[in-house]
């Protein structure tokens, strides 16, 4: 095989051809568990309506009766914020409505650190505890990079969606901050983020999401707290390889790279994170292209 100064992520993905999808689409699931600051078994017991910006939304702050803790401090009960109505008349508009809840809804609540329920898979079917457990317990004990500049990086080969047989091969990709101040981490969409492909032949191939210029003196960050996880994938919900290279087998590692030191967030100026950052050899029995 061609030999690499970058650390190599030896996952063994097999990149099928596959149909066209448009759409937004969920990030899998294992990355709204990992951004998950409690993951719990239980049952609305009561709802308390919430004043939150918006008319088009109803919401209200459910009070769950916890059976069993999967992720976070065990407690009785856990607090957290819901819909309880959308409008009709605007729902059609929505690229991706909240999900309405009610007394009673009971099943695995993935909530956020802020309160609010994850986007996609907030409430999870109770028969589905038995992966949820799998992908936390994958989650703890990972193995991240060594941190370049206070960030280290993470990736992992999965499927689009963990309920659908043979659904999308993906990759997603997370760094976390290992300092105690903020760090401002380059967007995904400011072309930081690249894969690099070794085939069965051993022929590398270095491709992008994004292969658009971007202004060289400016870079638009995330803020990343201390020990914070982000997800870096430029259509937001996943890296999809099989967008980018030909069909085949492929030792991948995935790269964060920015020489730009000057950074925007929020309209402020920014010293932006530099340097680069390789995900490191990941487990290969999740592959799910071969399942």
């Amino acid at each position: 095989m061609v030999s690499r100064t970058i650390g190599s992520c030896a996952v063994l993905l097999l990149f099928v051809a596959l149909e066209a999808f448009c759409g937004p689409m969920p990030m899998p699931i294992e990355a709204d568990l990992d951004l998950a600051a409690r993951v719990v078994v239980g049952k609305i017991v009561a709802l308390e309506p919430k004043e939150r910006g918006g008319s088009y939304v109803t919401w209200a702050t459910a009070t769950i009766d916890v059976r069993r803790t999967l992720k976070g401090e065990p407690q009785d009960t856990l607090h957290c914020i819901v819909a309880t109505e959308v409008d009709p008349a605007h729902a059609m508009a929505m690229a991706s409505p909240p999900r309405v809840h009610r007394i009673g809804d009971d099943g695995i609540w993935l909530v956020l650190p802020d309160g609010d329920l994850s986007h996609f898979y907030g409430l999870l079917e109770e028969k589905d505890e038995p992966i949820v457990k799998r992908f936390l317990a994958e989650l703890e004990h990972r193995t991240w990079s060594e941190p370049a500049n206070g960030l280290r990086a993470w990736s992992k080969p999965t499927q689009a969606d963990y309920r659908r047989k043979g659904a999308l091969p993906v990759v997603i990709f997370a760094v976390q901050n290992v300092t105690d101040h903020v760090v401002y981490c380059p967007m995904a969409t400011e072309n930081v983020v690249r894969l690099l492909a070794v085939d069965a032949a051993g022929v590398e191939r270095t491709v992008r999401e994004d292969d658009e210029q971007r202004d060289n003196e400016k870079v638009y960050c995330l803020a990343l707290q201390p020990e914070q996880i982000r997800y870096l994938h430029r259509y937001e919900s996943f890296i999809y390889p099989g967008r980018l290279l030909p069909p085949g087998k492929y030792d991948l590692t995935v790269i964060l790279s920015n020489t730009r030191e000057r950074g925007q967030w929020e309209g402020k100026d920014v010293e932006a994170w530099t340097g680069e950052v390789s995900a490191p050899a990941i487990v290969t029995y999740w592959n799910a292209a071969t399942r």
